[in-house]
């Protein structure tokens, strides 16, 4: 039986598209219904300076491509027109598709997976406020920590109810296997715990944190390095907990090359829409961005000078 041309020619974009979406752990779906052909053009541009891709598909090609993979969690999202957009940064994708629904009111959220997490069409704010992994980590290892954020302890109490939490449900499981005729399962490793953990996904670790602290009933805090103890296996007392120096950048005054000022803002955050870059250009005196190294500081500093504004960077 011959296979049809065009038949072969779908095969192939049906694989080459789910081996290129796969390497990418957020994808987001869009609904580009009363788009037009300019606007498509502008909202490739963006989501190109965000690099990251977007591709019009069709739902009958794009439900094979997803078929047997974590995205055929949008079965039910592949209705009407649709739109694909997948980047390494889910929250930062999501910022901008947010912006991207502000200025275009066509256009419209349907679902998206990020890590093998499915966000339907009403969370598209929950996916904004997420975490970054290494912050959610923190958030963890600040569960662990404890009152040693400023204090040294010479045994981490958290850390230690963590282990005999699951210590304690590994027995259990192991004793039912064994009341079932089972063979009994071995005792969790420091190690595997390590590996369990580091295989989380962003919202695993957030509930995660938020199930601990409900659990132990404490707060959650930013890991801070601990202090080594001395020779000896002596520890001190106590140490005072590092201060952290960041800085944010403000521009004072716009000066007179606001357009190229706006060209240079949208360059530097992608995320931003004409409009959005225009409200910071005319709020002047204006905080642009908190949180920087001194070298991020200084970097994004000399870019917005370059575009005649007065800028201060200030330090916390």
């Amino acid at each position: 039986m011959r296979v049809r041309p065009n038949r072969l020619k779908k095969e192939e974009w049906v694989q080459s598209f789910r081996q290129e979406v796969l390497q990418y752990p957020a994808v987001l779906l869009l609904a580009p219904q009363g788009i037009s052909a300019r606007e498509d053009l502008q909202i490739r541009r963006r989501v190109k300076a965000l690099q990251a891709r977007y591709r019009v598909v069709k739902n009958r090609l794009a439900r094979l491509a997803f078929q047997g993979t974590p995205l055929e969690k949008f079965s039910d999202a592949l209705r009407g027109m649709t739109a694909v957009a997948y980047h390494t940064d889910g929250v930062a994708l999501a910022k901008l598709v947010r912006d991207l629904m502000r200025e275009y009111t066509h256009l419209a959220f349907k679902a998206a997976v990020v890590e093998g997490q499915l966000f339907t069409d009403k969370q598209l704010d929950l996916l904004i406020n997420l975490p970054s992994k290494e912050s959610a980590r923190a958030q963890l290892l600040g569960l662990f920590q404890g009152p040693a954020a400023r204090m040294v302890r010479l045994l981490a109490a958290p850390l230690q109810q963590f282990l005999a939490v699951l210590h304690q449900a590994s027995a259990q499981r192991a004793q039912e296997s064994a009341q079932e005729g089972g063979s009994p399962m071995a005792e969790l490793t420091k190690e595997q715990v390590i590996e369990y953990l580091s295989g989380l996904t962003v919202t695993q670790l957030v509930e995660l944190v938020k199930d601990l602290e409900q659990r132990w009933g404490v707060q959650a805090v930013t890991a801070v390095p601990m202090a080594v103890p001395a020779a000896g296996g002596v520890a001190p007392a106590a140490v005072e907990e590092e201060k952290v120096i960041t800085y944010s950048v403000v521009i004072k005054d716009a000066g007179q090359q606001k357009v190229q000022l706006i060209k240079v803002l949208r360059e530097i955050f992608p995320e931003l829409g004409l409009k959005e870059a225009k409200a910071l250009v005319d709020a002047a005196p204006k905080t642009i961005k908190e949180g920087l190294t001194r070298e991020e500081a200084e970097d994004l500093k000399k870019k917005l000078e370059q575009a005649g504004a007065t800028v201060e960077i200030t330090s916390k």
